[in-house]
């Protein structure tokens, strides 16, 4: 029988558009709550911020795979080449105006 990872309450305090950028992924059915979202966005970044070959294995085989079937279960969930573009867009020119 599997054991129940051990939780403790934390609070932060989020900008208000962070705020709903968590609550349009909960609610759209990609997480299925705001810590669940917190939760990945933190062992995301704990892995993706230094080499470790190991983590993004993990990653793969655990977030990548549940994405993935996200995807193939509901295609309509994901963008066309032209709004990846135009996101990349945005984002070049928020870090172009944070320099």
């Amino acid at each position: 029988m599997p054991t129940a990872t051990a939780t403790q309450e934390f609070t932060v305090t989020l900008p208000r558009d962070v705020v709903e950028i968590i609550r349009s992924k909960v609610s759209s059915g990609e997480y299925a709550s705001e810590s669940d979202f917190v939760e990945a966005a933190i062992v995301e970044r704990a892995l993706f911020s230094e080499p470790n070959p190991a983590g993004l294995e993990h990653w793969i085989a655990t977030e990548g795979v549940r994405r993935y079937d996200a995807m193939k279960a509901d295609p309509s969930r994901g963008l066309t080449t032209e709004q990846v573009f135009a996101n990349l867009d945005i984002e070049l020119d928020d870090v172009s105006e944070a320099v």
